[in-house]
């Protein structure tokens, strides 16, 4: 059997189309829509790189190639270009100040508060990046620490290495051995008071959680997990009047006071959290109480589902 080579593979998977439109790829994608090609017997790569390859030659190290069109299943060698390098790509997501202050990443964040950066296929930690720059590769028993304590923080001067323990003793040294949550915690984007607020307007105003979210500049879902008890957790959640000194008896349906039903109350629950409706409109709808949605939805009554 004749092999057939790579360009003959590649160009039978490809609608080549007038020069100006775009040649889209034909046979599998990832979960982005760029093509893949399987190279070999097991390496798997993108078909817009390959096109790159075969019309003009290796890709530069350090370079990536993009598309002019904004279609990721193209493969129109006229359609890619070289985006910038690696080290520029980096600092232009700093916010680079005098020598001795602090540079912070002005991109993604890990959980954690570090940097997220992506480069040759990898998620890495920006202030690693930003010292393998300026002082070359991290010896694979090294940990790179902050001088300055701020995980957002990519200034090389404010970096140095560390073996595992030394960055436990410099965590414990600066008060942070246990877990920071709240406030406290590198990515917080509100204050304990700003939570408590939020809950408060939740409770008493006729308001959305997207007008919130709106009001706060974060996400409806974040929004969400606040009012609902799911996140920030160490502040005390301000229950119904009637909260926790309710008569205790026969609960849920089974009480013959119940309006509700308790296919209802999670039917409640789960309009409230998608953030669409307020509760003064579904208390209309389900002909009960504001008061009663809240303490459903703050889970004061109905506790037990």
């Amino acid at each position: 059997m004749i092999k057939r080579s790579l360009e003959e593979r590649f160009w039978e998977k490809v609608d080549v189309r007038g020069p100006d439109e775009c040649w889209i790829w034909q046979a599998c994608t990832n979960e982005w829509g760029a093509g893949l090609i399987k190279i070999g017997n097991r390496k798997i790569r993108c078909a817009y790189r390959i096109s790159w390859e075969l019309h003009f030659g290796p890709i530069p190290k350090g370079k990536q190639v993009l598309h002019n069109c904004g279609n990721t299943s193209c493969v129109n060698p006229s359609h890619l270009y070289l985006g910038k390098d690696l080290e520029e790509r980096f600092w232009e997501k700093v916010k680079i100040t005098g020598p001795d202050d602090c540079w912070e990443w002005q991109a993604g964040l890990f959980d954690v508060g570090y940097g997220v950066f992506h480069a040759d296929k990898e998620t890495r930690r920006a202030h690693c990046v930003s010292w393998e720059f300026a002082y070359g590769p991290i010896p694979s028993d090294k940990w790179v620490l902050h001088r300055c304590d701020n995980r957002k923080c990519v200034n090389p001067h404010h970096l140095f290495l560390g073996t595992a323990l030394d960055n436990a003793q410099d965590r414990k040294s600066k008060g942070r051995n246990g877990i920071q949550y709240g406030e406290y915690a590198n990515n917080a984007r509100l204050t304990n008071a700003q939570v408590l607020e939020i809950r408060e307007q939740y409770t008493t105003q006729d308001i959305t959680q997207c007008e919130l979210a709106m009001r706060w500049g974060v996400s409806q879902a974040e929004i969400s997990k606040i009012v609902m008890g799911k996140s920030w957790k160490h502040l005390e959640q301000k229950q119904a009047k009637y909260g926790n000194n309710a008569r205790r008896g026969k609960r849920g349906d089974r009480n013959n006071q119940a309006k509700l039903t308790s296919s209802q109350v999670l039917e409640i629950r789960k309009r409230y959290a998608q953030g669409k409706i307020t509760q003064t409109k579904l208390a209309q709808q389900y002909n009960v109480s504001r008061s009663a949605i809240s303490a459903i939805i703050t889970r004061a009554t109905w506790s037990h589902i």
